[in-house]
């Protein structure tokens, strides 16, 4: 029992950035697009953040790395589906594969030149990561997933909403 305890707790960290991804993609659907490429902008901003924090041992300057790159791919899907009129599933399946492939080349890339052979981040950025004054790791992701379906269920406008609050008035 144990053992299944930890792994619900490793699997509600882990999925938790995913949720984030999803959330923001879902009220990026009730625009009218259709955004695949949601992996590849989370890849390369992971990356950048992490090749932020590893280079200048500043969490911060990492977070806000992190949000340029994933703001900037987000600006070139958005370019070439909304101004380009390109398709928006290739153009967010080929973004999703550049992002995955560009993390992994750049990943790999570090990992060779650096000296120790392993890419671990600096203990100032872990301990900033595990909590400690206004970033407690804890309550801000309970906060944050607790507010997910709130922000969700009122922006949409879903047929499941419908069909749960909204019953059908009957008729012939």
């Amino acid at each position: 029992m144990d053992m299944l305890i930890k792994f619900l707790v490793a699997a509600v960290g882990a999925g938790t950035p995913l949720l984030f991804g999803t959330v923001g993609e879902i009220l990026t659907e009730k625009t009218g697009h259709l955004n695949l490429g949601v992996e590849g902008m989370m890849s390369i901003g992971a990356c950048v953040g992490f090749m932020a924090g590893y280079y200048t041992d500043n969490f911060f300057l990492a977070l806000l790395f992190s949000a340029v790159a994933g703001a900037l791919s987000a600006l070139i899907y958005a370019l070439l589906t909304v101004t380009f009129m390109a398709n928006q599933n290739v153009t967010g399946l080929t973004l999703t594969i550049f992002g995955i492939g560009f993390a992994n080349f750049i990943g790999i890339f570090i990992l060779n030149k650096s000296p120790e052979g392993t890419l671990k981040l600096p203990e100032k950025i872990t301990a900033a990561m595990r909590g400690g004054g206004a970033w407690r790791y804890p309550r801000a992701w309970r906060a944050a997933v607790l507010l997910q379906p709130v922000c969700v269920y009122r922006d949409c406008n879903c047929s499941f909403k419908r069909m749960v609050f909204k019953p059908h008035q009957g008729g012939a």
